[in-house]
């Protein structure tokens, strides 16, 4: 089974962030307007995947003698009847139903199983380095925000020390199992897009006040200070 997403624990990693910079000049990132198509092809098709607080709800529609409704807890992993404890954080609906009917299959003979979210918990995208005063900004379940939009709203970054061409945006790709991350050129002169590069919820956008020499060096550095489990697989 996939590297699943446990417990994201975005604070710790804004933490990290701060303590994470270079001091040498190094080549900028991929302009915006060239890295929107790469960025935005890895935007979740469902964008939804599960994260602690939410709630899951099954239904056996031929044995609703197992019909329940649980919740994700904070360790990312929820308890199913006959099942026991299942880590879903990460994981889309669909993938746990997959996981669930193949696991029930063991007791049951011929499920016929149906799972749905239901109360879904809040969403964030999170922001560090030279950036305005705010690093949390919440978003609906499902919502996508433009990166130029996100920025404006959180605050305009430190014009003295934001460092916008070497912009680190990390995505947690669900159905992959693992993060991706990207430098970025996001200074003003590329925001005059027709297409917005899109932020989903967990994403992380760091912006430096010092050049980092690649996204993949920076991942490795947090990795060192805060272990967590969807940055221990490193991508170029």
């Amino acid at each position: 089974m996939r590297t699943l997403l446990r417990s994201l624990r975005p604070l710790a990693i804004v933490a990290a962030l701060a303590l994470s910079t270079g001091c040498a000049s190094y080549p900028v990132g991929t302009s915006l307007r060239d890295a929107i198509p790469e960025v935005n092809a890895t935007l979740h098709p469902e964008v939804i995947v599960l994260q602690p607080g939410d709630g899951i709800q099954l239904q056996f529609p031929n044995n609703a003698k197992y019909d329940q409704t649980t919740k994700v807890r904070p360790d990312g992993k929820a308890m199913f009847l006959l099942v026991g404890e299942v880590e879903v954080s990460g994981m889309t609906v669909p993938e746990l139903q997959d996981y669930l009917k193949s696991e029930y299959e063991k007791q049951i003979i011929a499920p016929e199983l149906l799972v749905r979210s239901s109360g879904l918990g809040n969403r964030n995208i999170y922001f560090a380095g030279a950036v305005g005063g705010q690093r949390v900004l919440p978003v609906a379940p499902g919502m996508r925000v433009d990166l130029v939009e996100a920025l404006a709203r959180i605050g305009a970054p430190k014009d003295t020390f934001a460092m916008l061409e070497h912009t680190v945006l990390i995505r947690w790709m669900a159905e992959e199992g693992k993060r991706r991350s990207w430098i970025i050129d996001a200074r003003p002169r590329f925001w005059t897009n027709p297409d917005p590069l899109y932020l989903q919820a967990n994403d992380i956008v760091y912006v430096p006040e010092h050049p980092l020499r690649t996204a993949t060096q920076w991942v490795r550095e947090a990795t060192k200070l805060i272990p967590l489990p969807y940055l221990f697989q490193i991508t170029n």
